[in-house]
């Protein structure tokens, strides 16, 4: 595990903390902390630097702030659910800085996940899709049945 343990450890630069602002999804709804995607996107060039060190001084304390442990949960309805299903209304608003942090990580781990889990694990790893591990039973029933002797 030693280089990978490397790789996740390592400083974070600011270009992944760009990558991930620049991926936001837009919501009209401020996380935890009032601030909303579109307000990192808008002070990018200004928030970059920050967080970038704020998330490696993280790293290097390996502590992370108590209000990033929080969400505030509201009864806001969701775009295009049901409104007569109470989960279409519940959603759970987390600090976005938490959110960027969280998802630097996320894309670190995604690079090197896949030397690690086993090529028939097919959920939650890029490049890989569930319907495949779908097929290869249907395909084995198919080429058992259709043998010929």
């Amino acid at each position: 595990m030693g280089k990978y343990q490397i790789a996740l450890d390592r400083q974070i630069a600011t270009k992944e903390v760009e990558v991930v602002i620049k991926n936001l999804k837009s919501s009209k709804t401020p996380g935890s902390n009032g601030f909303s995607e579109e307000y990192y996107r808008a002070l990018k060039q200004r928030l970059v630097p920050v967080l970038t060190e704020l998330f490696n001084t993280i790293l290097q304390r390996n502590k992370i702030s108590d209000s990033w442990k929080e969400a505030k949960i509201v009864v806001i309805p969701k775009e295009g659910k049901d409104l007569t299903n109470c989960a279409s209304y519940t959603i759970s608003l987390i600090n976005v800085d938490a959110q960027i942090y969280a998802k630097v990580l996320a894309n670190r781990l995604n690079v090197i996940l896949p030397k690690f889990v086993h090529p028939e694990q097919s959920g939650f790893i890029a490049g890989r899709d569930l319907s495949d591990n779908i097929r290869t039973p249907n395909m084995i029933y198919v080429v058992n049945c259709c043998k010929f002797y």
